[in-house]
């Protein structure tokens, strides 16, 4: 599993993906995120949607990990992390991509472990 977590991850999360059988690599930043996908080929991917109105020509981080993971890892399955306010930008390119969960802030590590287990099976 790839985890990009711009915003930090804490040890409880982190703790809950070894629990669903992954060992995650993480990353801060979405380049370093997504030469670890290239480099990974994971199932999973668990990333943090960081919206922001000063992006010049996208909405959010997501416009570029979408784009990698169709080119580089189609069949991985992506569950996001979101602040609910950003919600309707998430869903927005939802309908575009595919995501397959969305947890919202705060996230507990038994969500996040039922969300990684389904992505799996999935």
């Amino acid at each position: 599993m790839v985890a990009v977590m711009e915003l930090g991850i804490t040890p409880h999360l982190l703790a809950a993906a070894a629990a669903a059988g992954l060992e995650p690599v993480v990353c801060a930043r979405m380049r370093k995120g997504l030469a670890e996908i290239r480099r990974h080929r994971p199932r999973v991917v668990l990333a943090e949607f960081v919206f922001d109105n000063g992006f010049p020509n996208r909405i959010s981080n997501f416009e570029t990990l979408l784009a990698g993971l169709q080119k580089e890892c189609p069949e991985a399955r992506l569950v996001a992390v979101a602040f609910p306010e950003d919600r309707p930008h998430l869903e927005r390119l939802g309908r575009r991509h595919p995501i397959h969960t969305v947890l919202f802030h705060p996230v507990d590590a038994g969500a996040l472990g039922r969300a990684l287990g389904a992505a799996l099976a999935a």
